[in-house]
């Protein structure tokens, strides 16, 4: 008979090795909506994007810009669902 031991590390065994498959999958599912995405912004636009340029404009991080004291500044945020809203800022 194989001891309590084993058997637990053989279940972790299976249980760690169906984590990184599953992380696997879903790094792979990110990448193909990453790039069904940039398809679509492409074809929208009617031109070919830069892919470092996509890769640092696809997410959910911010970028800064300069903000000058006086002007007002609006910003359009758009969602993967087709979503959008604008804001119009002011100091």
């Amino acid at each position: 008979m194989q001891s309590a031991a084993r058997l637990n590390s053989r279940a972790d065994h299976d249980y760690n090795y169906a984590k990184d498959e599953f992380a696997q999958w879903k790094r792979g599912l990110s990448d193909v909506a990453k790039t069904r995405t940039r398809k679509k912004l492409e074809n929208t636009l009617k031109f070919e994007i830069d892919e470092e340029a996509f890769d640092r404009l696809y997410g959910f991080v911010s970028h800064p810009f300069p903000f000058r004291a006086g002007r007002r500044v609006a910003v359009r945020v758009g969602s993967q669902f087709g979503e959008e809203s604008t804001k119009v800022l002011q100091p």
